[in-house]
């Protein structure tokens, strides 16, 4: 019997007393993937110039997750050659306001969207962080709404139960962005370590597009 897919405790959004950069919900929940909106979203064809791979595994011993601050691994790709592997994060922080949603995985992209990756185009951010470079994704990202699951216990033991037909949303301004030193500093983001943070921008020029993959494992 094929086992479910996991969906991973991996992003936060929260609407209100943010930067204009932050994640914010974009759509009224919807029943099922809305395929029309991810394809809009995503590419089916992997850039051949820029592409970089977020991996994470989270680990969950009698229902009790545990993750590194920076427990995730992402990895550039130029013309299809590896670049350098940095450390990053896939897991919020905790205890945010707002509602919270994680973005879909793109390993576990279903039906006629499957295969597809996200894209994204490097600038810079928002005031008052205008001065750090990201990586900004395209609108209307699809997430799956998990509530008030505001721990990582809590987020994964949500997403271990996770299907295909429940309470999606779609995000705006999901950044990939230097992180904090003693915080993931993720509010619906992915973030990278502050020290691999220059390196890692340094390898895309400004204005470059490229795709994304995301993939996440639950670990029991």
């Amino acid at each position: 019997m094929k086992p479910p897919l996991l969906y991973l405790a991996t992003f936060v959004l929260a609407t209100t007393g943010l930067a204009q950069d932050t994640a914010t919900i974009a759509d009224n929940p919807a029943t099922a993937v809305n395929e029309n909106l991810v394809q809009k979203a995503t590419t089916g064809t992997k850039s051949s110039a820029y592409h970089v791979v977020f991996s994470e595994t989270i680990r969950v011993v009698d229902g009790k997750a545990t993750a590194q601050l920076y427990g995730a691994q992402v990895e550039v790709f130029i013309l299809g050659k590896s670049k350098g592997k940095f450390k990053a994060t896939t897991i919020p922080n905790d205890g945010l306001g707002g509602k919270h949603s994680v973005i879909f995985p793109t390993s576990d992209f279903p039906g006629a969207v499957r295969g597809r990756f996200y894209t994204w185009r490097k600038g810079m951010r928002a005031a008052p962080r205008q001065d750090q470079h990201c990586l900004r994704l395209s609108h209307k990202v699809p997430t799956i709404s998990v509530s008030d699951a505001r721990t990582l216990d809590k987020l994964a033991g949500f997403l271990s139960a996770g299907n295909l037909n429940g309470d999606f949303q779609y995000a705006t301004s999901i950044l990939v962005h230097k992180g904090g030193r003693t915080s993931r500093n993720s509010a619906g983001c992915l973030t990278i370590l502050p020290p691999d943070a220059p390196k890692f921008f340094g390898l895309f020029p400004e204005g470059a597009t490229g795709t994304m993959e995301v993939r996440r494992t639950l670990r029991k």
